[in-house]
């Protein structure tokens, strides 16, 4: 995982992405960190993203009660210091930082609104 993240803060997307489709991710914290870089990902990338907000809400909604152990230090200090601009960067740090609450039916909505799933 941490070389998911290493890619991704250095802007090389495409190893950040092949690498996290090859990684076996029993942990929670993992998968839903993997998806939250993809749907990052696409974001920054101006691709669609409805596919990649749609796996990050289908990871996340399946745990229950579950809060997750990733600190997304580096790359939220990517974002924050990379060549981005504050509206690119701001929802996917809104997202990053929902991802520590614990799952609820409540917080399964207003990670639904953050990325716009409908």
């Amino acid at each position: 995982m941490n070389l998911v993240e290493v890619y991704f803060g250095t802007g090389k997307y495409e190893e950040s992405e092949r690498i996290a489709e090859a990684l076996e991710a029993p942990e929670p914290s993992t998968r839903v960190a993997i998806k939250a870089l993809a749907w990052a990902t696409a974001r920054l990338r101006r691709a669609p993203e409805d596919a990649k907000a749609a796996q990050l809400m289908r990871v996340y909604g399946e745990f229950a009660n579950h809060a997750f152990n990733w600190s997304r230090r580096g790359t939220k200090h990517a974002l924050e210091y990379g060549p981005f601009r504050f509206e690119e960067v701001n929802p996917i740090l809104d997202v990053f930082a929902f991802l520590s609450e614990p799952v609820t039916d409540r917080a399964r909505a207003r990670l639904a609104s953050l990325l716009h799933v409908h």
